[in-house]
Order: structure tokens, then sequence, then C-alpha cells
């Protein structure tokens, strides 16, 4: 829906109002990559599980039409296999 009304995504605006308004430097980090978890590939395994937690919440937002004018029923909730895999692979290491 955001592409086509505006010429940047929800997670980069929201960084943005959070870097414009001074909240810490990992609030401002996961705003940012919630949705981008090969970004997170090699950097701090701490901010995994705070962008994995924001993306389910995003998508259940979207699977149940909370602040969205349709639900969207295709969202696969157990989310991101890759959120998963990567989640799994920090606890076994």
């Amino acid at each position: 829906m955001e592409p086509g009304l505006f010429s940047f995504p929800h997670a980069l605006a929201g960084a943005a109002l959070l870097d414009q308004r001074h909240f810490p430097e990992q609030l401002i980090f996961v705003a940012h990559h919630h949705h981008k978890f090969e970004d997170l590939a090699g950097g701090e395994p701490e901010m995994y599980t705070p962008c994995s937690i924001i993306n389910l919440a995003d998508g259940f937002c979207h699977y149940f039409s909370a602040g969205y004018p349709l639900p969207d029923k295709e969202i696969d909730l157990p989310l991101s296999r890759d959120a998963y895999m990567r989640e799994r692979s920090l606890f076994l290491s």
C-alpha cells in the first residue's frame, strides 16, 4: 500500500521520526530494520529478537486489520520462516 502512496516505506519514516525525537539508537535500528532480516546477518545478534517481535506485531496488525482497511488473511503468522530459523540458530549456537 505505501509504495503507491508514499516514496518511502513506513520503516524508514518511523526510524526518521524516532531519530528526530532523540530516541535511543537501538529503537531507531529496530524500527528501520524490522522487515529486513538480511540486513541483520553478521551484525549484532541481540538486535534480531526485537526486530522479530516488531515484525510479528506488524503481521498481526495486517492479519487482524488493526490500522489497515482490510484484513490480510494471506499473511503467514508464523511469520517469516527466516526470522524463526535465525532466532533458533542464535539459541543453538
